[in-house]
């Protein structure tokens, strides 16, 4: 379904929090596309993702998600970074989700305690024929 003309050249901000952990790599990459082609210029995606890059890896839980035919996939950095598709990020980056706020920097070791990391991406304006 394509959104009316009025809104579909509008900025909007879509929240993907926690949701691409639980897919297949194929499916994560799929989703971000997907959102990322849909969006408009200036829009922003925001996402957290389960990491295995921080001192407690989440990744320790796949054996028991598997055991319970559950899809879970905890990604490096990198990797997380790639499904925002090349997106200038808004600082401080992509970060433990422990200190991905400025209100947030006076939290005793917070990225220790993050079991995920959080970033906004902004989707960049296209240029135009004339510029």
């Amino acid at each position: 379904m394509t959104p009316p003309e009025s809104t579909s050249a509008r900025p909007v901000a879509v929240l993907a929090h926690n949701v691409l952990s639980w897919m297949s790599l194929v499916e994560a990459r799929n989703t971000a596309r997907g959102l990322r082609e849909t969006l408009s210029s200036g829009s922003k995606l925001l996402i957290t993702h389960l990491t295995e890059d921080l001192v407690q890896p989440m990744s320790k839980l796949t054996p028991l998600c598997e055991e319970a035919g559950i899809a879970y996939q905890p990604r490096s950095q990198g990797h997380i970074e790639a499904l925002l598709g090349g997106w200038p990020l808004l600082q401080p980056g992509l970060v433990p989700t422990g200190i991905c706020s400025p209100r947030l920097e006076k939290c005793e070791a917070p990225g220790v305690h993050s079991g995920a990391c959080a970033g906004v991406a902004v989707k960049p304006v296209r240029p135009t024929a004339l510029a």
